[in-house]
């Protein structure tokens, strides 16, 4: 069983090579752990402690990561897919080479995170906060940013003209939005930041 897994991981701070299918962990504690290698398939975590926690090509496929805590962490070669983690928090971790995909995020919390050679797909973000991120070759296919704020997060460069942005917040300046590629349709979603109103 995952549980007994996680406690002889303790020991060893590693869990490798594994997949888990229909596991739950509720309030674990998992603060610290290296994952490699491993699959979690339909599996629960509800409000477990992931703080500086490291992933090395780790799937979650079905999960429920919702109100768990990711802070400091580190994943690379990872997936998330057809999970859910809403309200979870992953402040100042680090992605490289991830997948997210066909997954529900509202309300997550990323602030002060880098984001290197990630895609992010059919996701909803909904009023996720990025304050600070940093992202570098970020692609967003179908994702849903509405409600979501980039307070000194630069968008410079990325593709969100298939996003929606309704409502997202930004600072006075509109200074994050420098440089992001948009489609006609989104210019009408950034009007009530110029404080234009379309008649």
């Amino acid at each position: 069983m995952l549980a007994d897994q996680i406690e002889y991981a303790r020991e060893e701070e590693v869990l490798r090579d594994g997949t888990f299918t229909g596991e739950a962990i509720l309030d674990g504690d998992l603060a610290g752990l290296e994952f490699e290698n491993v699959t979690f398939e339909r599996c629960r975590f509800a409000g477990c402690d992931f703080t500086g926690s490291r992933f090395y090509g780790v799937k979650f496929i079905g999960c429920d990561l919702s109100g768990c805590f990711f802070r400091s962490g580190f994943w690379q070669d990872c997936e998330i897919r057809d999970s859910r983690a809403n309200g979870a928090s992953f402040d100042e971790s680090v992605f490289r080479r991830c997948v997210i995909a066909e997954s529900t995020l509202p309300y997550a919390n990323f602030p002060e995170t880098v984001w290197e050679n990630v895609t992010i797909s059919d996701t909803s973000l909904s009023h996720g906060a990025f304050r600070a991120a940093k992202f570098k070759r970020l692609t967003l296919k179908n994702t849903d940013l509405s409600g979501a704020e980039f307070y000194k997060a630069s968008l410079k460069g990325i593709d969100l003209s298939e996003c929606n942005i309704e409502g997202i917040v930004v600072s006075q300046s509109m200074m994050e939005l420098r440089g992001a590629k948009i489609n006609p349709g989104q210019a009408v979603d950034l009007m009530p930041l110029l404080g234009v109103e379309l008649i």
